[in-house]
């Protein structure tokens, strides 16, 4: 149980408590601050396997003021101990003020959960398990907005990801693979849609123009709907994908017709024969 910490004054609490769950961690670090940013990484995945479950499941928010879309919330406090035991000063608090209640996960979410610690624990630099691992990084940190604007671009650096975009790469290009990723080519309705949140982004980006909060709600869930769809896809690529490389290919290759294709493997088969020369 912890008492509520009172932002205007440092040393002060409020009469209020919250039940919270601990969770310990042992780490090898240079410091204090070192140890609290690195739990922080670590706790924020497992909140990721919890939370995205759910959150995947959620079309609407239906809330009269906006709120994070996380069930499982950051921590509000750490506190760090020596390998003796010894408390090391000081508590670290969390700066955002949000409103804790209880919750736990539902018994149907548990084998998503254990799946999405599955590709954690199998995270290698390149491969599609360490992607996948940076995605719930991303979207756990979209959950954790309580504001619409900072919610929709932290999706949209999602999408930016999953797709394999690169810095000061065009939108158009990331709709592309997003379009082949979802197979939707000949849906003129998914993508007008898609036109409209690239529209929307570059607005909020450039101008910092975006929409009201009715229409602004609308707005983040289709393009959570996206996100959501995409992950599954790839979720599901997993399985016989192995790293960026290989689903940067299948980007490339995947609208091909059948005639392209052969030809794609006729030039290879002949590169690769050339080179066994």
């Amino acid at each position: 149980m912890l008492r509520k910490y009172t932002r205007a004054n440092k040393t002060s609490y409020t009469p209020d408590t919250v039940n919270l769950t601990p969770v310990t961690l042992e780490l090898q670090t240079y410091d204090v601050h070192t140890a609290v940013f690195v739990a922080s990484d670590h706790i924020d995945l497992l909140r990721a396997a919890l939370n995205l479950p759910p959150a995947m499941d959620t079309l609407r928010q239906y809330n009269t003021t906006s709120e994070p879309l996380s069930n499982c919330l950051p921590s509000p406090v750490y506190a760090v101990f020596d390998q003796d035991g010894g408390y090391r000063e000081p508590l670290h608090y969390s700066t955002e003020p949000y409103r804790y209640r209880a919750w736990k996960p539902r018994k149907q979410d548990t084998e998503r959960s254990l799946a999405w610690i599955g590709h954690f624990n199998k995270a290698e630099k390149g491969n599609i398990a360490d992607l996948i691992t940076q995605l719930a990084q991303l979207y756990q940190n979209a959950l954790d907005f309580s504001d619409f604007r900072g919610t929709y671009l932290a999706l949209w650096q999602v999408l930016e990801a999953l797709t394999l975009t690169e810095a000061g790469e065009r939108g158009t290009n990331l709709l592309a693979r997003l379009t082949t990723l979802l197979e939707i080519w000949g849906d003129s309705a998914m993508k007008k849609a898609l036109d409209i949140v690239l529209d929307s982004r570059n607005a909020l980006v450039h101008s910092g123009v975006f929409l009201d909060r009715d229409n602004a709600e609308e707005l983040v869930f289709t393009l959570k709907g996206f996100v959501d769809r995409a992950l599954c896809k790839l979720l599901c690529l997993s399985k016989d994908l192995s790293t960026e490389s290989e689903l940067r290919a299948y980007f490339r290759l995947k609208s091909k017709s059948d005639a392209e294709l052969d030809t794609e493997k006729r030039v290879l088969n002949f590169i690769g024969s050339m080179r066994n020369k």
